[in-house]
């Protein structure tokens, strides 16, 4: 996952680094995520998972150190990409907040995540409302729009972005 996530949709780009990573680590078994960034060089703190928990921490200084990476990376990081995953987090969240009551196997089979993943979920409850999560949602829409150029706007994709975060996560 790590490594798709950086790569984003190209696939010639991902041939490459898969080769590269098959020299590098010869028959071995398994892959981490530490060995996809020393054999790449891919940065853990520079994707959209990581992007997605400083949201859900409320680490605002990150996200906006990330959505600036992905800016000056914009075909590693294209935005499409990002409000999928935007999208499915905050929809998560909304769907956490109904589910309050209910025990932690529960909560992960309705969200369809691994239990991991709670934790996220729990701290970012804990950071946005129930109201909150439907406003960053509706906002979402707004970006995703002014992205498509449904909703004219001069500003470029990342700049979007950044009005998202300043609208939802400050």
């Amino acid at each position: 996952a790590a490594l798709a996530e950086q790569v984003g949709t190209d696939l010639s780009r991902l041939h490459n680094e898969v080769n590269k990573l098959h020299v590098a680590m010869g028959d071995a078994r398994s892959l981490s995520a530490a060995d996809i960034e020393r054999h790449i060089g891919i940065s853990k703190d520079y994707n959209n998972f990581e992007l997605v928990a400083a949201i859900a921490t409320r680490d605002v200084a990150k996200a906006f150190k990330i959505v600036h990476f992905f800016s000056k990376n914009a075909k590693e990081h294209p935005v499409q990409m990002i409000t999928g995953i935007l999208f499915n987090f905050v929809n998560n969240l909304i769907q956490y907040h109904s589910l309050k009551g209910k025990n932690e196997k529960q909560i992960a089979t309705a969200l369809k995540v691994h239990p991991y993943f709670l934790k996220q979920f729990s701290a970012a409850a804990r950071h946005y409302s129930a109201e909150h999560a439907h406003i960053m949602l509706e906002e979402l829409l707004v970006f995703d729009r002014k992205c498509k150029g449904v909703i004219r706007s001069s500003s470029g994709e990342y700049e979007h972005l950044r009005e998202w975060l300043i609208r939802c996560a400050l």
